[in-house]
């Protein structure tokens, strides 16, 4: 009776062992999970953050561009313009100096 006693302690501290270390392996598995869900969700909020910042750069760069073009064809209108004064000028001067030599 004392030997079954004793056999059937051991068996039963011997299963709880063993459920002891698959429940150790099963929180071990869950943490490893966790940390690479973890891990990946990071480096999801990092690409997507790098995403916006090209994003941002490529329409900064947009918008600049776009202003430098619009001041180009302001400066070329502006001296098409003065051209233009300074031409008619010319004619007026040389006009009223034909006027004059009539």
């Amino acid at each position: 009776e004392e030997a079954a006693k004793k056999k059937a302690a051991e068996e039963a501290a011997k299963k709880k062992a063993t459920e002891e270390a698959a429940k150790k392996k099963a929180e071990e598995e869950a943490a490893k999970k966790k940390a690479a869900e973890e891990a990946a969700r990071k480096k999801a909020e990092e690409e997507a953050a790098k995403k916006k910042a090209a994003e941002e750069a490529a329409k900064k760069k947009a918008t600049e561009e776009a202003a430098r073009k619009k001041a180009e064809e302001e400066a070329a209108k502006k001296r098409a313009a003065e051209e233009a004064a300074k031409k008619k000028a010319a004619e007026e001067a040389a006009r009223k100096k034909a006027e004059e030599e009539a």
